[in-house]
């Protein structure tokens, strides 16, 4: 089964921003809120990019408030949002959730460290269409 278009997004975006912080292993532990905010400046410096050319998906910027980390992004092919059955939606949202708890780079950065992740998905009208929490707490179900 191969991955839907926004998972294979989101890669590219998680791909983009390990390139774009360069954060040394074992450096994320010790990032102090501030320091996140000044990463995360960084990173947005090269921001917006395009992560996927089928899609025309592009990651706008990465925010951070409080203990939470969003990754928001535009899906430039919708034009507004459209309804989609449940249960695609549920899929979707397990399918990103397993594959940002193994994400190494995610779980360096943000999870094992206390930060949760969202990602935001919108229609070029800046409506949301797709929102997705993932805790630390996820990633550690997911282990057991």
């Amino acid at each position: 089964m191969g991955y839907s278009p926004l998972i294979l997004a989101f890669f590219r975006a998680v791909f983009v921003l390990s390139v774009l912080t360069a954060c040394p292993a074992g450096l994320a532990a010790s990032l102090s809120e501030s320091e996140m905010r000044k990463a995360l400046v960084q990173a947005n410096k090269q921001l917006p990019v395009i992560v996927d050319q089928e899609t025309k998906t592009r990651l706008d910027n990465i925010s951070l408030s409080g203990k939470t980390v969003s990754y928001n992004y535009t899906v430039m092919t919708l034009e507004t949002t459209v309804s989609l059955p449940a249960w695609v939606i549920d899929n979707e949202k397990r399918e990103l959730i397993a594959k940002t708890c193994a994400d190494p780079g995610m779980r360096k950065m943000y999870l094992e460290t206390g930060y949760s992740v969202v990602h935001v998905y919108r229609c070029r009208d800046g409506s949301v269409f797709s929102s997705t929490l993932v805790s630390p707490s996820d990633c550690n179900k997911s282990r057991k």
